[in-house]
């Protein structure tokens, strides 16, 4: 049950207690004493999401073990963390789960793995700015394989954002594979949010990039051009989203190669090069 379900709950008993005396006397002076506490659970039920945000923003939910388990044995860049940290970000994911609404394409149930990828994903993108989502992307889209869309009817792709809805979507494999092994394969939940990032933070300066930056990145990470437009499925792949999944998996390297676009980044994120 829902926080708000639970403050909603002791008015909703008192409000029935009342009109069932006043059904009992046949006196309508109990059915008007229930009235406050119908409208009190009424605005419980119309601010619920509200009341719920509020109360995981105290008391965050805890994740599942299975799940903890799969970033302590799967996930290099959590297992490098302090510990204080992994509970701060596990708090963070859990919180991030808590403001998305998840949808799958086919299936009733969203694999909670793959939210933990999502939402892992978009959490180190904002952990350094404090924040704990993005209001104006509330809606994620799973897909069993890579698909078109209005925007894209042509193209079968992994991933995209449409910011008119608030919406992200995936296709399930490709998110699975660059999550957990992002130097295999190209990390599509990192890109895209880091389009969702640039769009919820216009105002912070952001680097220039040219053509001339994706031999400098291939350098870096063996990623061609070719390749990310082929992981992706789309064209006219945005530079600052490559720059942020190279800054993210190789920050080592690229600090080494590309110091004045790491310190950049490391600006934008708020956040140091991880080690």
């Amino acid at each position: 049950m829902s926080p708000a379900n639970r403050l909603s709950m002791p008015f909703i008993v008192i409000a029935m207690s009342f009109f069932g005396v006043s059904h009992f006397m046949d006196d309508g002076f109990y059915a008007r004493l229930a009235i406050p506490f119908v409208i009190i659970a009424a605005l419980c039920y119309i601010f619920a999401p509200q009341i719920n945000w509020q109360y995981h923003l105290k008391k965050p939910p805890v994740m599942d073990f299975g799940l903890r388990q799969l970033l302590e044995t799967k996930v290099g860049f959590y297992q490098k963390m302090h510990p204080y940290v992994r509970k701060k970000f596990r708090e963070r994911v859990m919180l991030f789960i808590e403001s998305v609404d998840f949808k799958v394409q086919v299936s009733d149930e969203f694999p909670s793995d793959m939210q933990i990828c999502i939402a892992s994903s978009a959490v180190r993108l904002l952990m350094g700015r404090g924040d704990y989502h993005f209001p104006k992307f509330e809606n994620v889209i799973l897909y069993p394989h890579p698909f078109p869309s209005p925007q894209f009817p042509e193209h079968w792709h992994t991933a995209e954002i449409y910011g008119e809805d608030g919406v992200v979507m995936f296709a399930a494999q490709p998110l699975l594979l660059g999550f957990l092994n992002p130097t295999q394969y190209y990390n599509v939940s990192l890109h895209e949010y880091a389009k969702v990032f640039q769009l919820s933070y216009p105002e912070l300066g952001y680097p220039e990039l040219d053509e001339s930056a994706w031999g400098r990145f291939q350098q870096i990470s063996g990623y061609s051009k070719e390749y990310i437009e082929k992981a992706i499925g789309l064209p006219e792949i945005p530079l600052f989203a490559v720059a942020t999944v190279h800054f993210f998996v190789y920050p080592e390297k690229l600090a080494a190669a590309w110091p004045e676009l790491s310190e950049q980044l490391s600006i934008i994120f708020q956040t140091e090069v991880e080690a």
